[in-house]
């Protein structure tokens, strides 16, 4: 004979932290995350200078809302069902480049004061 059946359901596990965030500055407006994905991660939260920034699915992210010549400081999580993970361990830094379209004052370009 046939013993009972039994049912079992697997609770989700809090999602490892991700690995190898690197920060790359793309102009002196911009900057691009990259992580590691982790196993069974729904999403990840972006924080920059420990404020969350951005919530996205993707192992990638562009920061354009930063300023020239710079630095920020990015920790990443991730989320599943059953919750949040530690931040990055190691956070990544970049500093965007002095902003191109500004022009440093010499006394060639000084409009202002030439007679």
């Amino acid at each position: 004979a046939a013993s009972l059946s039994a049912c079992a359901t697997t609770e989700d596990m809090i999602p490892a932290a991700p690995e190898n965030l690197i920060a790359t500055p793309q102009s002196s407006t911009s900057i691009v995350l990259t992580w590691s994905s982790v196993y069974d991660a729904k999403e990840y939260i972006v924080y920059r200078n420990n404020n969350e920034i951005a919530r996205v699915t993707e192992t990638t992210y562009t920061d354009n809302e930063v300023i020239a010549n710079e630095t920020y400081r990015y920790k990443v999580k991730s989320v599943n069902n059953a919750g949040e993970s530690e931040v990055t361990s190691m956070e990544a830094c970049a500093t965007t480049p002095e902003d191109e379209n500004d022009d440093a004052w010499t006394p060639e370009n000084d409009t202002e004061h030439q007679n």
